[in-house]
């Protein structure tokens, strides 16, 4: 069985949309890799992965800037896992396609997880972040969460920062989760339960205000970490 789906395969997506992954607290070592200063620091994405060899299932807590957990709902039609990417770099993509793809980053974070192992969360601009784990072998980290407010990215379906409500719907249709805070609400997109991950999208507004407001202001995916 691949690792990632070894992973994920006792988590249904019907738990993550209901329940968030809790963080530990991870000893963290940041190394800057580029000699610049990034411009903020690096957000902590929301992580969900792996129980690994099954020896290692403790929850981790949310980190202060994750999107929240969506408050669960009739399930819209399952996401194909090979629609959970951005910019070209999809789930489970190895680090060295992430740093052909963006090069180096402004700054890197190794924080070593009590619930599954080493993290790496390479930061870039302008407000990008991706967080990779470790493979079971040790010879690599993979990607297992992505989030970026760069225009300029785009999802494997052609959504990116900038497009409406109304565009988003026409291209995955309904949600599977959604849940409104402040000023903002975010869609959820879960691939099939065989994996808890999702490709979520924070807009800016309610859903039911003016429409024209109802832009996408962030985007990103992320998998369950146990």
């Amino acid at each position: 069985m691949h690792p990632i789906q070894a992973i994920f395969g006792s988590l249904a997506i019907a738990t993550m949309l209901s329940v968030g992954c809790s963080s530990v607290q991870p000893q963290a070592s940041v190394s800057p890799t580029s000699g610049v200063a990034p411009s903020a620091p690096v957000p902590q994405a929301e992580p969900q992965t792996d129980a690994r060899d099954g020896s290692r299932g403790t929850s981790p807590s949310p980190a202060p800037n994750e999107p929240p957990a969506p408050v669960a709902q009739a399930l819209g039609t399952p996401l194909p896992i090979e629609q959970m990417a951005i910019a070209g770099i999809p789930l489970q993509a190895p680090e060295s396609a992430v740093r052909q793809r963006f090069g180096e980053p402004l700054n890197q974070v190794d924080e070593d997880w009590a619930c599954c192992g080493m993290v790496r969360i390479l930061g870039y601009a302008p407000d990008t972040t991706i967080k990779l784990l470790e493979s079971l072998d040790g010879s690599t980290f993979e990607v297992f969460s992505f989030r970026t407010r760069n225009p300029d990215l785009a999802t494997r379906a052609g959504i990116r920062i900038g497009d409406s409500h109304q565009t988003l719907l026409q291209t995955y249709g309904p949600p599977d989760g959604i849940r409104e805070e402040e000023g903002y609400t975010l869609l959820f997109y879960g691939v099939p339960d065989e994996y808890a991950a999702a490709l979520w999208f924070k807009l800016e507004g309610d859903l039911q205000s003016d429409p024209s407001r109802n832009r996408i202001v962030e985007i990103g995916y992320d998998a369950q970490l146990t």
